[in-house]
């Protein structure tokens, strides 16, 4: 047992003194994702007067429950103990 904790010690340390610390690389952006930034950014002025004529959509809300979400972990509806996952979750599945 001495010695497996040794070999693990000696192992540890090896690891932790051959670690080197470098500098980080920088961040590449992918050619699509500054494609899409571009059309996100406002419209000027002039282009501004085109986009009036566009019809306007009316903006879809969404609907908030009012009803408390079961997590998995929580215990059951029915009462019988179990955790909801165990007892009726499957059902749903």
């Amino acid at each position: 047992f001495e010695q497996l904790v040794a070999s693990i010690d000696y192992e540890i340390v090896r690891k932790i003194f051959r670690v080197q610390v470098g500098e980080p690389r920088p961040l590449v952006v992918p050619s699509q994702m500054v494609a899409e930034k571009k059309e996100l950014e406002p419209m000027a002025p002039a282009s501004a007067n085109q986009s009036s004529s566009i019809d306007h959509q009316p903006l879809v809300k969404s609907v908030v429950s009012g009803k408390k979400k079961i997590g998995r972990n929580d215990p059951c509806w029915c009462g019988s103990g179990k955790k909801w996952k165990k007892c009726h979750y499957p059902e749903i599945q």
